[in-house]
């Protein structure tokens, strides 16, 4: 298990500082890219990936708000050059359990964000 918190981002919706709100999202997505790369590589089994927030910070009034945040769960297949956020094998059952092979199974959204994230089977 492992867990990142990235509290840059937090902090420049807090200073509506949109340009490094933006900069920190950027280097957040390139170092999940490299989490992916690595797990993939080198792990010993498929590997679970979850990204998602704790709360949102907009920019606009710098201040925590209610909106839902985006969730992620995608499988990271051992050896694969690819990623998948669905099952298509019995290894989502293994790493995640039969509840969550159903979600991967189910869920056709290809893109984090707000807007996207909503249309997937957790509705975030």
């Amino acid at each position: 298990f492992g867990f990142v918190h990235i509290k840059a981002v937090d902090d420049a919706g807090h200073d509506r500082d949109v340009a490094t709100k933006i900069a920190f999202l950027e280097k957040a997505d390139a170092m999940i890219g490299t989490i992916v790369d690595r797990a993939r590589d080198n792990a010993r089994h498929d590997v679970l990936i979850v990204v998602t927030g704790d709360h949102s910070t907009p920019v606009l009034s710098g201040d925590h708000s209610c909106e839902p945040v985006p969730v992620l769960l995608s499988i990271v297949r051992r050896g694969n050059s690819t990623s998948s956020s669905r099952s298509d094998s019995s290894s989502a059952r293994e790493v995640c359990g039969a509840a969550a092979e159903a979600l991967f199974a189910a869920d056709e959204v290809e893109r984090f964000d707000e807007i996207s994230a909503a249309d997937g089977v957790l509705g975030r």
